[in-house]
C-alpha cells in the first residue's frame, strides 16, 4: 500500500527497509529481521499451500502466546496486533493487526510456515510455488476457474465446469522500459487487420511471428531490436506446445515490460500435478527467452 505510514520494527523502534517484488511489497527489519507483510501479502507467500491463509489463521481467535510481547502495529502504532496461530494448530504464532489487517512475522517464521506445510498433507495439496532465479522472480500456480460449456439439458442451457489453468509468470529483474506488449493475435484483430485497420502494431518482418503475435512498443525500434529471431522462434515454440507442463487444448503466451507470462489448460478440477517438478523444464525454457530478450535490450 503506497499511501500508508512508514512501517517502524515494534521491537528495534526503527524504520524498516521496504521491499519491493515485481507482484507485491513487503518491509523487512534490517536489524531483528522481523517482516511486515500488508493484507493480501502473505497470501502470496506462502506457496506451499493453495488458498486464503490469511483468513484460515484467523477463524479461530483465541489468545495465544509465545516469546514475545504484545506488540504495536508497523504502520498503525497506536494499535496493539493480537497473537494468532498460522493455520490455527501449527504452533507458528503470528502478530495481526485488526485495524490494518496485516501481519508481523520474526525472522525465519516465513520459512518456518512454508517447511511445516510442504511435510504435511496440506502441503502435499499445493498448486503453486515462488522462487528466485539469477534474479528472476518465478511464480506458478494451478489457478481454478470455470470453463463455459454447452450441454443438451432439458431447458436448453449451458453449465459451467469448474476447471485449472497453469500460469507460469517470469519477472525481469527490472522492468524493460519499452512500452513493450505482445500478445497472441486473435481473429477480430486479424479481421480488422485485412481490412486496413491496426496500422499501428509493429510488424518484425518474420511472418511465421507476425502471423501469431501482435506487437505493441512505445519505444519501437529498441523493442524490435529485443525480439531478436532467437528470441522469435522461443515464444513461437511455447505456442507450439514444445514446453507444456501437461498436453492442453491451448497455450497462451504475453511478454510485457514485466516479464514473461504463459498459461495452459483447461484441465479438469480433480485433475492433480506436482506443479513445480513437472514445471521445471517450462521454467528453464521460459528462463532463457526471458534472459536472451533481457540481454538485447
Amino acid at each position: 500500500m503506497s499511501n500508508r505510514r512508514l512501517a517502524i520494527c515494534p521491537d528495534d523502534k526503527i524504520p524498516m527497509r521496504t521491499v519491493t517484488q515485481p507482484d507485491l511489497t513487503y518491509d523487512e527489519c534490517e536489524k531483528c529481521g522481523g517482516l511486515y507483510f500488508d493484507q493480501g501479502a502473505l497470501n502470496q507467500l506462502i506457496t506451499s499451500v493453495s488458498g486464503d491463509v490469511e483468513k484460515a489463521s484467523l477463524i479461530d481467535l483465541d489468545p495465544v502466546v509465545d516469546n514475545h510481547p504484545l506488540r504495536a502495529c508497523p504502520v498503525a502504532p497506536e494499535h496493539t496486533m493480537k497473537k494468532i496461530e498460522f493455520l490455527v494448530h501449527t504452533d507458528i504464532v503470528l502478530d495481526y493487526c485488526e485495524a490494518c489487517q496485516g501481519f508481523f512475522l520474526d525472522k525465519g517464521e516465513l520459512e518456518k510456515a512454508n517447511e511445516s506445510l510442504r511435510d504435511s498433507a496440506l502441503g502435499r495439496e499445493s498448486d503453486e510455488f515462488r522462487k528466485t532465479v539469477d534474479g528472476y522472480l518465478v511464480v506458478g500456480k494451478y489457478n481454478r476457474g470455470v470453463s463455459a460449456a454447452q450441454a443438451a439439458s432439458v431447458l436448453g442451457q449451458g453449465y459451467a465446469i469448474p476447471v485449472k489453468y497453469i500460469s507460469i509468470g517470469v519477472y525481469f529483474p527490472s522492468p524493460l522500459g519499452l512500452g513493450l506488449v505482445v500478445t497472441r493475435e486473435t481473429f477480430p484483430h486479424r479481421l480488422g487487420r485485412f481490412f486496413g485497420l491496426n496500422k499501428e502494431d509493429l510488424k518484425t518482418g518474420d511472418a511465421s511471428f507476425d502471423d501469431i503475435f501482435l506487437v505493441k512498443a512505445k519505444k519501437s525500434e529498441k523493442a524490435l531490436k529485443a525480439l531478436n529471431p532467437d528470441v522469435r522462434a522461443r515464444m513461437s515454440d511455447f505456442l507450439r506446445q514444445e514446453n507444456s507442463v501437461l498436453q492442453p487444448d491451448g497455450s497462451e503466451l504475453v511478454l510485457n515490460d514485466q516479464g514473461l507470462f504463459y498459461s495452459e489448460g483447461p484441465y479438469s478440477e480433480e485433475m492433480e500435478i506436482d506443479l513445480e517438478s513437472q514445471a521445471k523444464p517450462l521454467v528453464a525454457a521460459l528462463l532463457e527467452t526471458a534472459q536472451r530478450l533481457k540481454a538485447s535490450v
